[in-house]
C-alpha cells in the first residue's frame, strides 16, 4: 500500500512542531516507515524538517537520510 501524506497529517505535524510537543511528535513518527518520514520532510520547510531530525532517534535518522532528496539532505545536515 502506497503511503499518502494527507493535509491533516501535515497540519498535525506542523502544529506539534509549533507547540514543541516533542514527545507526541516522536510517538507519531516512530510508527511510520523511514521512507514515509522522508516524504514528510519534503513537504515541510527546512526548519521544520531539521527540528524533527533533531528529536528522532539516531537509528531512524540514519535510515531517513538516504531516502531524502539530495538538496533536502544537504540543507538538513547543514542546519545541524
Amino acid at each position: 500500500m502506497q503511503f499518502k501524506i494527507s493535509k491533516e497529517l501535515l497540519a498535525q505535524i506542523e502544529q506539534l512542531i509549533h507547540d514543541k510537543n516533542d514527545q507526541e511528535l516522536e510517538v507519531l513518527l516512530n510508527d511510520m516507515h523511514h521512507a514515509d518520514i522522508a516524504e514528510i520532510f519534503d513537504e515541510l520547510n527546512i526548519e521544520e524538517a531539521t527540528y524533527i531530525f533533531r528529536i528522532l532517534d539516531s537509528e531512524i535518522t540514519a535510515e531517513i537520510l538516504p531516502e531524502l532528496e539530495d538538496d533536502v539532505r544537504e540543507k538538513i545536515l547543514h542546519g545541524l
